[in-house]
């Protein structure tokens, strides 16, 4: 084959994208389900010996204080769980992607143009060497001052480089 892909591989490609990325999603959800199943359980274990305490010390006027706390604690989890203020709304993160994108494209085009410069440079140079290189003396041979004059020239280059 010459690098062209048939048309009913690249569908198979694309189908076999897609189970991929719902194998990942069932995944992802199995994990989920398993894991506040297993919070759950948590949550009621703690409540059962929570029970258990507060019958036992019903005259602790400390238990009522750590009961509070608990409470106030279990709340605060679950707020936090309902909101994330960290997370950036979704007019946010359209304003931060369309920044990022303006910033490549930018970037891009400052590439393109010191691209197009240095092209411009190196053909004048290539330009000016011929133009110095065709020249010949009055039988025709060429000149052999500007072809040494060159040849020093990329040895000293060849020199600093090093």
């Amino acid at each position: 084959m010459s690098g062209r892909v048939k048309s009913s591989d690249w569908r198979d490609l694309r189908k076999k994208k897609s189970e991929d990325i719902k194998r990942s999603l069932v995944h992802r959800a199995r994990l989920r389900k398993k894991y506040f199943k297993i919070l759950q359980q948590d949550v009621e274990q703690a409540g059962t010996t929570s029970t258990t305490n507060n019958e036992v010390n019903v005259n602790d006027p400390d238990a009522d204080k750590v009961q509070e706390e608990r409470q106030e604690h279990r709340d605060s989890l679950h707020n936090n769980n309902l909101k994330h203020p960290d997370r950036l709304s979704y007019q946010e993160r359209l304003k931060m992607a369309k920044e990022r994108k303006e910033q490549r494209r930018i970037e891009k085009i400052k590439q393109t143009k010191i691209q197009l410069y240095q092209i411009k440079q190196k053909k004048l140079s290539r330009e000016s060497r011929k133009e110095l290189f065709s020249k010949r003396t009055r039988t025709g041979q060429p000149m052999m001052g500007p072809r040494i004059s060159n040849l020093l020239e990329t040895i000293k280059n060849d020199r600093k480089v090093e």
